[in-house]
């Protein structure tokens, strides 16, 4: 688990990456009980299927408890993800032309392209390109999220460090693809020349905080 503090013009932010849930809660729990905030910090979290209804949480939050610092134990898109998971990949004409260029059958569901991921590994590079192939997943939401944090008196926020914390094992019908989630794809994907693969556009917006 790595502690990385963000700085911002206004106001820090503290992300933490996790390598186990449990852990994470434990260590911002102690590291809260820490720091002088001014106000006890709310510890949320979020889990939607539209980043529409991200800012709505925030709103919503801000509403009934418009001062005291937030921390936020989860956040993702999770059930926009689990909510595309049993469509073929030629729902959209991205799918489709990655699913030719790499020989998989275009009709092959979201599920499935997973699993064989899990069971094979593919190349970073292609498993970043499949991400890029399917519009539903938002390869920008980390970036996103941090500016609604950051605009909303955000204390801490954790997230996914590799998919060890997020599960790998094979996805059966109706399991939440919580795989998805973390900055490392270490668990779909293999990499020749780094130890540890990347979702490459989680990676940039972790790095860009």
């Amino acid at each position: 688990m790595l502690m990385v503090h963000m700085h911002s013009k206004s106001r820090n932010l503290i992300l933490v990456l996790y390598a186990f849930l449990a852990l994470a809660a434990s260590a911002v729990s102690s590291f809260a009980h820490s720091v002088a905030f001014t106000d006890p910090p709310n510890v949320i979290y979020i889990l939607c299927d539209d980043f529409a209804k991200f800012q709505d949480s925030f709103d919503f939050l801000r509403a009934n408890i418009p001062s005291k610092p937030a921390i936020f134990s989860e956040f993702s898109l999770v059930w926009k993800h689990k909510n595309n998971l049993e469509k073929g990949l030629n729902t959209w004409p991205e799918g489709a032309d990655f699913a030719s260029l790499h020989g998989r059958d275009p009709k092959i569901l979201v599920r499935d392209y997973f699993n064989f991921a899990i069971r094979n590994g593919v190349s970073e590079a292609v498993w970043n390109e499949f991400l890029v192939a399917t519009p539903w997943y938002d390869t920008g939401f980390l970036g996103k999220a941090y500016e609604v944090m950051q605009d909303n008196g955000t204390a801490i926020a954790t997230f996914a460090f590799q998919k060890n914390s997020s599960g790998g094992s094979v996805l059966q019908l109706g399991d939440a693809p919580w795989i998805l989630n973390p900055i490392f794809a270490n668990r779909t994907a293999t990499n020749n020349l780094h130890p540890a693969p990347v979702n490459l556009q989680f990676f940039e917006g972790y790095t860009g905080w």
